[in-house]
């Protein structure tokens, strides 16, 4: 079971505090201690204290990079977009793509997902979207651009893009290349929805790769 979030703050402030206390001791023992021939410890502790200091700071670093993965994880709340099923994973995309300017259509369901119409400014966009627990492969990927070429952008050509809530198989990535269909997997899923709102959901829309 993991720590409460208020112990893990309080151990990361602690090894703050205790790593600058460490820096300003050793800082202090190379200079106000040994002008004035005082130096706290044999010269032995420097480097003790040097050793310490950069332990410290490599488990605060650490620390660091753990608490903005989990605000990224808490700001795109996908827990909400778990417990969709495809054609409300579609709805709940449109929603956020709307509110960026984009209008919206949601298209047909199938096996591989519901296809999601987006368009702003001449830039159309084809999406389609599907949550499940396993990965995804390349047969899906396959079914999923069938799906979509079967049922073309009302607008004329559009961009394709997958979005999903879990992850894909290498097989499944190069297919993707084969057909053209940029990827979004769960990691970038949770990226795009934690920075939407400061950035737009959508921002490679439109841009080759």
């Amino acid at each position: 079971m993991p720590r409460p979030a208020k112990k893990r703050q309080l151990s990361l402030e602690l090894s703050i505090t205790w790593t600058a206390g460490c820096v300003l001791l050793l800082v202090a023992n190379m200079t106000i201690f040994r002008q004035l021939d005082a130096s706290v410890g044999d010269p032995w502790f420097n480097y003790i204290l040097g050793a310490a200091i950069l332990v410290q700071s490599i488990y605060i670093g650490i620390r660091l990079y753990r608490l903005h993965g989990e605000i990224v994880y808490a700001n795109s709340q996908i827990e909400r977009v778990d417990a969709l099923d495809d054609t409300s994973f579609a709805e709940y995309i449109a929603h956020v793509c709307e509110g960026e300017g984009w209008s919206s259509q949601v298209g047909r369901s199938a096996d591989a997902g519901t296809v999601l119409y987006l368009e702003k400014s001449g830039t159309c966009l084809q999406l389609i979207l599907h949550t499940a627990r396993r990965r995804l492969t390349g047969e899906y990927v396959a079914i999923a651009a069938n799906t979509l070429n079967e049922s073309p952008h009302p607008l004329g050509e559009a961009e394709q893009w997958c979005l999903a809530n879990t992850s894909f198989t290498d097989r499944a990535r190069k297919a993707a290349a084969d057909y053209g269909l940029r990827l979004v997997d769960r990691k970038e899923l949770i990226r795009r929805l934690a920075k939407s709102g400061s950035a737009p959901f959508l921002h490679k829309a439109g841009r080759r790769k």
